[in-house]
């Protein structure tokens, strides 16, 4: 009687090896697909943190070229972050320096410039709708978490 009990169990352990056999083929697939992803790397000609507002204005003018903006979008949306305010964080704190944040705002109140209508906040925005967590935002949510990043410039290191 008593191996008639352990039936059940041994069917239900070879159901567990085979559902373990299967995830593990499925991770080993993933880290295949992953060790052949390249790491990006700041394009040739950009340098970032950004210090200065003649930095901005130059790199503004190299995102007019159609290859260099996407290296600079792919660049900027590998940076990370888990939500929509951390990545904004992550990729404005690598962008510009505190100091040279305290003399913009998104939209130029207060004698502040405006960021809003630099092609740096349409790669930003690019690389936002790029990653996985932030790919449905929308213009109006990028714009809010922006426009917070900069109202809390003045609290940050200088």
């Amino acid at each position: 009687m008593e191996q008639q009990t352990f039936i059940p169990l041994f069917k239900l352990l070879e159901e567990v090896k085979d559902t373990q056999r299967v995830h593990t083929r499925l991770l080993n697939n993933l880290l295949k697909q992953k060790e052949g992803v390249q790491v990006l790397t700041v394009p040739e000609g950009a340098v970032f943190p950004l210090n200065t507002v003649e930095d901005v204005e130059a790199m503004c003018a190299k995102l007019g070229d159609a290859e260099f903006n996407s290296a600079i979008v792919a660049m900027v949306a590998d940076i990370g972050g888990t939500s929509l305010d951390d990545s904004v964080r992550r990729m404005m704190a690598f962008i510009i320096t505190s100091a040279l944040s305290l003399q913009y705002n998104l939209f130029g109140h207060r004698g502040k410039k405006k960021f809003r209508d630099l092609p740096l906040f349409n790669a930003i925005y690019g690389a936002l709708k790029r990653k996985t967590s932030t790919k449905d935002i929308n213009q109006k949510e990028a714009e809010a978490a922006l426009s917070k990043w900069f109202t809390g410039a003045r609290d940050r290191g200088h």
